[in-house]
């Protein structure tokens, strides 16, 4: 069960008679982390003993639509805010396999363009300043964020800044910073001042937010983890079931052959001792052919078969199959351990710097190896651990809950 940390400290308002009183706490379980904006925590009680006014949810999915942890990610913010208000969404060219995956409501897909959901939040934003009926946000996309300071970034900013004068409040959360440049973050940081909050998902992220002094954020779990943890289904067999959901577009030839030798150790070492059946994942579209390449180096040797697949539905009856997930994947690892595998990250820590950061974050550090190292993982041992990943999940998911209610609720 996860516990509350103790208040670093407690302010008390008075306001038309009312005594109020608000809990600071830290916004991250990490050392030395900012505290969430003691401005969010003052609205949220100053209104409190009062009707809150109806939050109104603007959102657009601006992300990779063939990719299955994307989808989820974007499903479970959506069905965190339903929790503090209604959700309008644009469709704005995504596609209805992508669509279908966010579980909206009829009334809920309101706009076709992201202009026209633009142009609604900024009416609602112009309207909410002469009543206090609605409380509109512009939810941003979680997710990685990454790249350069060009002029898309600064038409958004601007964007942004003329929302906010209008009276929407900006939020953006489970967001990663490690893949933006320097001029990037430097301009995300002048933004920060203008976001009512930015949630930040990994401890290295944060690092880099202090660094170049982000105002208004802190710390905020990947909605992946959000999920309720399941066990796994029940075996048919008496097989080993391994997935193996692995990238290789971010490797080089002599890391691709690296991953690949580890890979082998791996399934060798489990294989010694016990009937091994492998299922070859692509969650992400663009991981299709070293997936058909990896499927056809064990055929033969190991029952094996190979799944395309980025329906988040499908994927989790895999999952739920599964014994051990082998993957250098952020979302294929939490997604299968929401469904009750283990998981075990191959991964380098110059490219992965992100899923490293957030596994140790989550006190999953044990579940990772470097394809570099000479030593195997003790596959044995993780698999004694199934309960310590289901309680990180449950402290993640409590902790979002937290933090929503911090920023929406009363």
């Amino acid at each position: 069960m996860f516990r509350r940390p103790k208040p670093f400290c407690m302010i008390t308002h008075r306001c038309r008679g009312h005594r109020v009183e608000m809990k600071i706490y830290r916004s991250s379980p990490f050392e030395c982390a900012s505290l969430v904006s003691p401005v969010l925590l003052e609205e949220a009680g100053l209104i409190a003993n009062k009707a809150l006014p109806r939050a109104i949810f603007f959102f657009s999915a601006n992300t990779q639509y063939e990719n299955a942890g994307d989808a989820l990610i974007n499903r479970e913010l959506l069905k965190v805010l339903r929790r503090w208000g209604s959700v309008r969404v644009a469709q704005s060219g995504a596609p209805e396999a992508f669509m279908r995956q966010l579980c909206l409501e009829p009334e809920e897909l309101h706009y076709e363009s992201r202009p026209a959901l633009w142009m609604g939040a900024f009416l609602a934003g112009t309207q909410a300043r002469f009543s206090r009926t609605e409380r509109p946000y512009l939810a941003l996309t979680p997710g990685d964020p990454g790249g350069i300071f060009d002029r898309d970034v600064m038409l958004r900013g601007a964007l942004t800044l003329m929302l906010t004068l209008a009276g929407v409040r900006i939020v953006r959360l489970g967001v990663s910073l490690g893949r933006m440049s320097r001029g990037r973050l430097r301009f995300e940081a002048f933004m920060s001042r203008f976001y009512v909050h930015i949630g930040i998902r990994d401890s290295q992220s944060l690092d880099l937010a202090r660094a170049h002094g982000f105002l208004n954020c802190g710390y905020f779990p990947d909605f992946a983890l959000a999920l309720d943890p399941t066990e796994r289904s029940p075996k048919t067999d008496d097989h080993f079931n391994v997935v193996v959901s692995l990238r290789d577009d971010n490797l080089g030839w002599a890391d691709r052959a690296t991953l690949v030798r580890k890979l082998d150790q791996v399934i060798g070492a489990v294989s010694a001792s016990q009937a091994v059946s492998l299922h070859f994942v692509a969650q992400v579209g663009i991981d299709g052919a070293f997936a058909r390449y990896l499927k056809d180096r064990y055929a033969g040797r190991i029952s094996s078969v190979m799944s395309e697949e980025q329906n988040i539905d499908r994927l989790a009856n895999i999952y739920c199959r599964a014994d051990l997930i082998v993957s250098n994947r952020l979302h294929a690892l939490l997604l299968a351990s929401a469904c009750g595998a283990v998981p075990l990250g191959l991964l380098f820590p110059e490219s992965n710097v992100k899923i490293v950061g957030l596994l140790g974050d989550l006190g999953l550090g044990d579940h990772w190896r470097n394809p570099n190292d000479e030593a195997l993982p003790d596959v044995p041992g993780l698999m004694l651990r199934q309960k310590v990943v289901q309680a990180a999940f449950s402290n993640a998911g409590q902790m979002i809950g937290d933090r929503a209610e911090a920023l929406f609720g009363s």
